[in-house]
């Protein structure tokens, strides 16, 4: 059914009854919400047998079905099985799986994005009792959308830090200041690892970071012989490896961020002596990095990411008595 140039909208009408002999049936559709463009087969009888259906996606993005879009109308009994060669077809962060309509169009194929409550195999068979169509259901989410989404919060977080994190445990950085061999220099490594969920929980990630910072200042001054101003330059390299995996569909996805940030940090504080009185802390970083995701159904997705990332923070000391 596929029309010269791939263009989706072509009709193909079986005036009598259709049976399937585990034949091949290609569709075009711009894949959607309920009225995106499509190939069809409108069959005027009854269906019976297995046949296997391909759709290639024709610049569709994906969205939020309701009912699904209409690739089969059965006129007659419809007693054939009708099942998608790769068990799901993607667009853009949904997924689609073929199943049959409720009520009125229970008669009638549908691609939906709407969970059905079955898992799609990785080489599905023609099925005996094929998935119904959930108008209620939760969409489908494909697992890249989890590595993505984890990307790009690694990009906004992984140098992210606090004034505590350049100058170290107070108790150590205090006994060099009284030994006199105190240094400006600081480093800060990083390791960890976090657990996420997305897409109403249907979509599980985990992922390993590392991040390395060095910094020193730049110049120190007081404008009143008791506060102190310290102003200094930082970089950084940092890599975090993500893995989802989705509970609705059976395949997983890999994301991956590399990358590096250079910037400047500014203190305050109002008594350097004894850091009794109030203080603050500024930072801004410049990043870039290298990103990829990969799934079990696609190749790599390699792109590069750049941005700012900034912080201010006040504050003011509190003694505690133990």
């Amino acid at each position: 059914m596929n029309s010269e140039g791939g263009k989706p909208g072509n009709v193909l009408t079986v005036n009598g009854n259709y049976t399937g002999n585990n034949g091949l049936m290609t569709f075009n559709a711009t894949l959607g919400g309920d009225n995106s463009p499509t190939d069809k087969m409108n069959v005027k009888g009854d269906t019976q047998g297995n046949t296997r259906v391909r759709v290639d996606n024709i610049g569709g993005v994906g969205a939020q079905t309701v009912n699904g879009i209409e690739l089969i109308e059965v006129g007659g009994n419809s007693a054939g099985n009708f099942a998608l060669t790769t068990g799901t077809v993607e667009a853009g962060a949904y997924v689609y799986t073929l199943a049959k309509g409720k009520g009125n169009d229970e008669k009638n194929w549908y691609l939906t994005s709407k969970w059905d409550g079955v898992t799609p195999a990785d080489t599905p068979d023609p099925i005996n009792n094929p998935p119904v169509v959930d108008p209620e259901g939760p969409s489908v989410y494909r697992p890249e959308a989890g590595s993505y989404i984890s990307n790009i919060a690694a990009a906004n977080s992984l140098f992210s830090h606090r004034l505590h994190d350049r100058l170290g445990e107070p108790q150590y950085t205090d006994s060099l200041h009284s030994q006199g061999s105190a240094s400006s220099m600081w480093m800060r490594h990083v390791g960890g690892h976090e657990r996420s969920r997305a897409g109403d929980g249907q979509l599980n990630t985990q992922a390993n970071r590392y991040v390395l910072q060095l910094g020193g200042d730049l110049a120190q001054w007081s404008s009143n012989a008791q506060d102190r101003w310290h102003l200094g330059v930082m970089a950084g390299y940092a890599n975090q490896h993500s893995n989802t995996q989705s509970n609705r569909v059976g395949y997983k996805s890999d994301g991956r961020i590399s990358g590096y940030s250079a910037g400047l940090y500014a203190t305050w504080y109002q008594n350097d002596a004894n850091k009794t009185g109030a203080y603050v802390d500024s930072w801004a970083l410049y990043n870039w990095f290298d990103n990829s995701v990969s799934s079990d159904n696609r190749s790599a997705d390699d792109y590069d990411s750049r941005g700012v990332t900034a912080s201010v923070r006040v504050g003011i000391p509190l003694k505690r008595n133990i």
